[in-house]
């Protein structure tokens, strides 16, 4: 049993070794700080399938091919294509693919169901987006990963979120403090809207906002905090 605990932790140390430059050029693609060229995510997988000959069964590997396959899905080769849509189907179902093998090996990982969430997004598959969005906030409902995407997939279409999830994100502004409504007023900005309570503080020589008295926002929101935009 010692021999095989050392093999395999060695095996491993080398497959991290091995794919640790790849991950971290994925990373910087997956963040937006290096655009998603062909040559690049070739350098990555080049890299990973090095690591996957050592790990195979690797939940690690399984999201980073799933990152791969999200990343190749705006790559210029397959974006300027003919058949453009259906190849960025084809990937984005394969990351979907990959991140659910991660996910049957480490199925409490609530970063890993954000994974599929987004990609559910991508795709534009509604249910499919909130099944697994709500898998993540039952795992990591603190996480501010977590509440920042329930945010921007609720605020993205405000009136057609489901009821629980606008239910849910009034609630988190209402239990917000100060530095956390402003976080959270800074993500809802980005789609045009604003969360609004009745204690909140209007800026310094402002008058009451009709929020501020009675918040405003969609009919069908609670009285005590909205959503100011539509």
């Amino acid at each position: 049993m010692a021999a095989w605990v050392f093999w395999y932790g060695g095996t491993t140390l080398r497959a991290d070794l091995a794919s640790a430059e790849a991950r971290h050029l994925l990373e910087l693609v997956r963040l937006g700080k290096v655009p998603p060229q062909d040559d690049v995510l070739d350098e990555v997988a080049q890299g990973l399938a090095v690591a996957a000959r050592l790990t195979p069964n690797s939940p690690e590997l399984y999201v980073a091919f799933g990152d791969l396959n999200v990343a190749r899905s705006g790559a210029p080769s397959v974006t300027t294509a003919p058949d453009a849509a259906a190849r960025q189907q084809q990937l984005l179902n394969q990351a979907l693919t990959d991140y659910r093998q991660a996910l049957a090996l480490q199925p409490y990982a609530y970063w890993m169901w954000l994974r599929t969430a987004s990609v559910q997004d991508d795709l534009k598959n509604t249910e499919g987006l909130w099944n697994d969005w709500r898998r993540a906030r039952a795992l990591g409902p603190n996480e501010w990963a977590v509440q920042k995407a329930g945010l921007r997939y609720a605020l993205q279409d405000w009136p057609n979120a489901p009821a629980d999830v606008r239910d849910w994100a009034i609630q988190l502004y209402l239990d917000a403090d100060t530095r956390d409504r402003v976080r959270i007023n800074n993500v809802a900005m980005g789609y045009k809207k604003e969360f609004v309570a009745e204690d909140d503080t209007p800026p310094a020589g402002a008058a009451p906002t009709a929020g501020q008295a009675a918040a405003s926002g969609p009919a069908s929101a609670p009285a005590a905090a909205s959503t100011a935009a539509q």
